[in-house]
């Protein structure tokens, strides 16, 4: 079972002149949280969050965009187990990405072979050069430092085991 939700805060620009707004300024806000069943990963290197993805049209010109995700994994109980994210930016459909964090092995690691449970996550601010008007593609990247992660859903509902929310700021 899957549940998602999903919003966004778009200020309306005939209403609001964004080059008028005050820099530090949030122009707009998006946010998807997520219980999908994504199952296992069965390798070492990095994996892309397909059902995470942000799109955002750029409101101001060399805007800055605060990120933060996370999502839930559990082992297999064998062996020892690592897990990292990160995030990349798409301005071409999705064609080619840039990393903005390279998502890490070893970010948060055990070394041991019992039963282990982590939580991903991040928060970090990048400002990049893109005209008004450019459709962004942000999307969180995963990584296990083996082959033996797998989802976690939780324990209970409401439940969201993955979130990924972006702010384009001024």
């Amino acid at each position: 079972m899957s549940s998602t939700i999903r919003g966004s805060d778009n200020f309306d620009s005939s209403i609001i002149d964004y080059s008028k707004m005050p820099v530090g300024s949030v122009i707009q806000s998006k946010f998807i949280n997520s219980n999908y069943s994504w199952g296992s990963v069965g390798h070492a290197s990095v994996w892309a969050l397909t059902w995470l993805d942000i799109t955002l049209t750029t409101k101001a010109t060399n805007s800055s965009f605060l990120i933060m995700a996370q999502y839930a994994a559990d082992d297999t109980n064998s062996g020892s187990f690592g897990i990292g994210i990160g995030s990349q930016y798409s301005t071409n459909g999705g064609s080619s990405w840039n990393d903005l964090i390279y998502a890490a092995a070893h970010e948060d690691y055990n070394a041991v072979g019992a039963d282990k449970y982590k939580v991903a996550r991040h928060s970090t601010m990048f400002t990049l050069s893109l005209p008004i008007g450019t459709t962004v593609i942000f999307r969180v990247t995963g990584r296990f430092n083996n082959s033996n992660g797998q989802q976690f859903l939780g324990n209970g509902a409401p439940y969201y085991a993955q979130r990924h929310t972006v702010l384009e700021i001024k």
